[in-house]
């Protein structure tokens, strides 16, 4: 027997209570002769002589509740011991794509939950159990421990959120609640539908090279076995040369083994009636869908919604919200070197042609401005929403200033930086060696067009900016050849995020947030002198991607998932601002102040829907949210290459149904406080009958015992006369 709340035994320290009241209780008391007691002094002392041992049995009575009771708060359980030195961490998907539905059955997420709940109450004695949530960000719920029973009300409250999640995020955690003895063993069990989107190389090897204890992994799939869906994969609207009115461009995705027939459902705009149309759906590409809106619509303050009917299995991804409160077009500039590339032309050739490729398939409606370094004005860069350096050497500092701060304002700037860019201006102008998370540039050049060929690792392919080029059919961006690239020098900053590196580890692609912008340093050449990934049918996708993570800023449309930082133009100080969220409940702001300008920050944007922002005296504006779509092709995680990411541990993959059938034949404990309070009633209500017994008040049977029948206490008979 052991226990799991040892230190609920101190409360035996109040059986000493009754003991030291009797020890320092005062036993001389004056005695006063009084006639009329005499004749009852006798008996008096034949009852005490009979009741003395009656207290002893009494107290031992009321000992044993206080006993009982003690023990039974300590937990104490009976069974089969384990190995008594393991540490299991039981870890609980809550991604989006855990909520898929089956009519008649339960979602995989209420299968993760229930089996969770069953390994904490399924624990042996000498086992410690932890317990943690991996959706957008890990979340512990239960440290290691012997009784982890207090997840359980939260496990059963829960529910997937509407981001996409990565268990092996949660790792790290792990890593820090590891036990500090070697020889202790540790066993991880992963509850999830098992995605390829579950899973981070760099996350799981980070965590098998540091690893010092024996461990054993468990993969319990409570996902369907083939799970079909169809979602809405992007959605813009746009404005094309020559015609007045707009238009509402979706693409619809599909990963049925069949061809479908769904219906797209645009509404939400004020003055124009809702509209839908039939969409033939074809396993593995995208179809188009296209709504026009009427050059007479005004679109100030105004969110389309559309909606992929009928809803199916995994409804978070039927609805897309397009913002239609900003500019339909979306303005670029595109800042080269005057002198051409190696091979004759001009640097930003490829970034043009991508472009135009994407404006041509109606992806993008695009404003495009060419400029080189001598000719770019600081009008040209706060006129843009996205700025693409491609390899430009250095920037007029008039420029560069406007440059900053139209990224702190929101824009988004992707760097390239090629073999034209100078070391010194990067390294001065571009990098802030006295605060590096306050310059354009997080990190230092070392030097230039050294680094050696190489392929990318460490792909974060669930960023959404690489989420959509993962599959290995419609891209081919991580077989791509990189012949050189610059040696960076220092650390990233703790906001910034390394998205790919090299095989050196030298960073290939940095996401580095400036205020409420984003610059993406691509250590890589905008044409192909450092790579063949201009010449690529991935480059374009990847510009494609690009260009819209770098906008989600000045478009005010983000995915769920996301932290948030907005500008608040013309802010007051002190005024009040209002958030409300899709739902309708109010969502607190956090105000703050960075270079002279105030920003509002949502630590995470939550649910999908509109959120409306309002400011005291100012025009309200409106914020979008997705759920992300990176997991809606259900594709999921291949078993060996699973394997080949843990070296050395011994990995098993099962099913749900087996997971289950494993834990119902496990020798389990018994728990023995039910049996304890049971006693500890048991023995007061015998302790109150007892009392009862013996009170002569409340039982006159007890006096009669010892009171003798003679002398003037001897009843008196009497006889009646007729």
């Amino acid at each position: 027997m052991t226990f799991l709340a040892p230190l609920a035994l101190i409360g035996l320290l109040l059986l000493a209570l009754p003991i030291i009241v009797h020890l320092f209780k005062p036993r001389k008391m004056k005695e006063t002769p009084f006639s009329s007691l005499r004749w009852l002094k006798e008996t008096h002392q034949r009852l005490s002589r009979r009741i003395q041992w009656h207290q002893w049995l009494l107290f031992l009575m009321r000992a044993g509740v206080i006993f009982f009771l003690v023990l039974a708060l300590a937990k104490p359980l009976f069974g089969l011991w384990g190995s008594q030195s393991v540490d299991r961490f039981v870890i609980v998907d809550a991604s989006r794509s855990l909520a898929y539905r089956t009519p008649d059955q339960p979602t995989p997420f209420e299968r993760a939950t229930d089996l969770a709940g069953r390994y904490v109450q399924a624990a042996r004695v000498g086992e410690r159990t932890a317990v943690i949530v991996a959706g957008s960000a890990p979340r512990l719920l239960a440290a290691p421990g012997a009784d982890a029973s207090s997840a359980l009300p939260t496990l059963k409250s829960l529910q997937a959120s509407q981001a996409d999640g990565s268990v092996s995020a949660a790792l790290p955690l792990v890593q820090s609640l590891l036990p500090t003895r070697p020889e202790r063993e540790v066993e991880i069990v992963f509850l999830t539908d098992n995605l390829k989107g579950r899973w981070q190389e760099p996350d799981v090897r980070g965590f098998v090279t540091d690893l010092a204890n024996p461990t054993r992994v468990k993969v319990i799939e409570t996902g369907q076995a083939a799970g079909h869906n169809a979602w809405i994969a992007d959605a813009r609207a746009f404005k094309f040369s020559g015609d007045d009115d707009r238009f509402i461009i979706a693409a619809i995705g599909c990963n049925s083994e069949a061809n479908a027939t769904r219906s797209v459902r645009l509404a939400g705009i004020a003055g124009l009636p809702e509209d839908t149309q039939a969409a033939t759906l074809k396993p593995g590409a995208l179809t188009r869908v296209e709504f026009r809106i009427p050059a007479s619509i005004d679109l100030q303050g105004q969110v389309a919604e559309l909606r992929l009917e009928p809803n199916d299995g995994l409804a978070s991804d039927d609805v897309f919200f397009v913002n239609l409160d900003t500019s339909l077009a979306l303005r670029v500039l595109l800042i080269e070197p005057e002198a051409p590339g190696a091979d004759g032309r001009n640097a930003g050739l490829y970034l043009r042609a991508a472009m135009s490729a994407l404006a041509l398939a109606r992806n993008q409606a695009i404003e495009l401005a060419t400029r080189t370094p001598a000719s770019v004005t600081p009008s040209d860069v706060q006129k843009s929403d996205v700025v693409l350096l491609a390899g430009a050497p250095d920037l007029p500092d008039s420029v560069l200033e406007n440059l900053e701060s139209r990224v702190r304002g929101g824009a988004g700037l992707a760097l390239f930086l090629g073999p034209q860019l100078k070391a010194s201006f990067a390294n001065q102008k571009l990098f802030h060696a006295a605060q590096p998370t306050e310059g354009l540039l997080p990190m230092s050049l070392k030097d230039i067009d050294s680094g050696k060929p190489g392929v990318l690792t460490r792909v974060r392919w669930t960023h959404p900016l690489l989420a959509p080029l993962q599959d290995p059919v419609l891209s081919d961006f991580a077989r791509r050849r990189f012949h050189t690239y610059a040696n960076l020098a220092g650390t990233p900053g703790k906001a910034d995020a390394v998205l790919a590196r090299f095989d050196d580890e030298t960073p290939a692609i940095i996401e580095h947030p400036l205020g409420a912008g984003r610059v993406l340093v691509l250590n890589m050449s905008a044409n192909d002198e450092w790579s063949d990934l201009p010449k690529r049918d991935s480059f374009v996708p990847f510009v494609e991607r690009t260009l819209i993570h770098l906008s989600a800023g000045v478009r005010k449309s983000v995915t769920v998932g996301e932290m948030v930082t907005l500008p608040l133009a013309e802010y007051q100080p002190g005024a009040e601002v209002k958030i409300t969220r899709p739902t309708g409940s109010p969502l607190p702001a956090r105000l703050l102040a960075q270079s002279g300008r105030t920003m509002l920050h949502l630590d995470e944007i939550t649910e999908a829907g509109t959120y409306r922002i309002e400011i005291a005296g100012k025009k309200p504006f409106v914020l979008v949210a997705n759920a992300p779509r990176r997991d809606s092709a259900l594709a999921a995680m291949d078993a060996k290459s699973l394997q080949d990411w843990w070296p050395g541990v011994e990995l098993e993959v099962i099913s749900a149904d087996a997971a289950a059938e494993q834990l119902s034949q496990q020798s389990s404990h018994w728990p023995l406080w039910p049996l304890f309070v049971l006693l500890a009633g048991m023995l007061l209500v015998a302790e109150t009958i007892y009392v009862h017994r013996l009170c002569p008040r409340a039982n006159p049977k007890t006096v009669e015992a010892v009171v003798p029948n003679r002398g003037v206490l001897k009843p008196v008979q009497t006889t009646r006369s007729e």
